[in-house]
């Protein structure tokens, strides 16, 4: 059996940028994951908080015994250097061409390019702030009204 703890609203920011002026060269991406203190100290309570879960009674017997991290970390130090070592993404990267009023919103209310004509975007890079989950259903929304703005609804 297997348990995970996950954070869901990350302050860590990453950074994507454009590596060159051809469109067939690959964008440079950072994630920069736990760069951000407090995600730091969400993920060393995160780890204690299912470690301390686990041993109880009622879950000690069906969960066996530990087998990663080999060796319970102690300090928080250690359980960091575990996170660092293991922690992955769920792949649902937002935010990176968001929309909003303010000058570093790439997309206006309407999901309009600023600066560029007759240029939308409506896809998870939208999102000003990141969803609690899966952003299948937010995309398709998002999706939904972009197409009644361009049909001018």
């Amino acid at each position: 059996m297997g348990a995970l703890w996950s954070l869901n609203y990350p302050k860590s920011r990453g950074r994507l940028s454009l590596a060159s002026a051809d469109p067939a060269v690959a964008p440079l991406i950072r994630f920069n994951l736990l760069s951000d203190e407090r995600d730091r100290a969400a993920m060393i309570h995160g780890y204690r908080v299912l470690r301390e879960l686990v041993r109880q009674p009622a879950l000690a017997g069906v969960t066996g015994a530990m087998t990663r991290p080999t060796r319970e970390p102690e300090s928080d130090e250690a359980i960091l250097d575990h996170v660092r070592e293991t922690a992955m993404t769920a792949y649902h990267p937002s935010g990176t061409c968001r929309m909003g009023g303010d000058d570093g919103a790439v997309l206006d209310g309407r999901l309009r390019v600023r600066g560029i004509g007759r240029l939308r975007v409506a896809d998870a890079s939208v999102f000003p702030l990141l969803p609690g989950g899966n952003t299948n259903l937010p995309v398709m929304m998002v999706a939904e009204k972009c197409a009644d703005m361009v049909l001018g609804g």
